[in-house]
């Protein structure tokens, strides 16, 4: 499937996101997640979506999303075991609260174990969470990450490496202590 050119299928992209970059917050992204989440409740619609949309409805809804925010999108993605899956993911958005840090998009997949050498995939659950790149530069950023990571390690979950760029050594060795150095 192609992704749209036009943010909500209406407004090209190159008038939209200049217009809308000021209202890109914190504020502003709660209040259409509870209108998208609302509106989905009540909406007589009932389309079956095309997996795409559903995995990565923010690529088919509003495209080249990261250029609508200044420094684009960080991302994370984490799997846990089945039986603490639930319970990682309240968590990790209580984390994600206190730092107000909390994911613009986010995806909970259903994994299963596979027999490649490199791979993320194990019996669990993973969430994939995407804030501001701009949020790195945060004071708070770097406790926040240190969290995340104790939180991961502490249900004994795995973050996915191809989609890391800012794990410090530490925390690579803290969450893969069978890696070799």
């Amino acid at each position: 499937e192609k992704i749209q050119k036009k943010l909500m299928g209406k407004i090209p992209i190159n008038l939209a996101y200049p217009l809308i970059k000021p209202f890109v917050c914190r504020t502003s992204m709660r209040a259409l997640n509870k209108l998208a989440y609302w509106g989905s409740k009540t909406s007589k619609d009932k389309n079956i979506l095309h997996l795409y949309q559903y995995y990565y409805p923010h690529m088919t809804s509003i495209p080249d999303s990261p250029k609508a925010m200044k420094g684009g999108l960080v991302g994370f993605q984490i799997i846990v075991p089945d039986d603490k899956a639930c319970e990682f993911i309240m968590k990790l958005l209580d984390l994600c609260r206190k730092y107000k840090l909390e994911s613009w998009f986010l995806s909970v997949k259903r994994h299963k174990l596979d027999p490649y050498l490199l791979s993320f995939a194990e019996d669990g659950y993973s969430t994939t969470i995407e804030i501001p790149g701009r949020f790195t530069k945060w004071s708070r950023f770097s406790a926040f990450l240190d969290n995340m990571v104790s939180l991961t390690v502490d249900y004994k979950g795995k973050m996915n490496l191809a989609k890391d760029a800012l794990l410090k050594p530490s925390h690579i060795r803290a969450i893969y202590p069978k890696l070799p150095e």
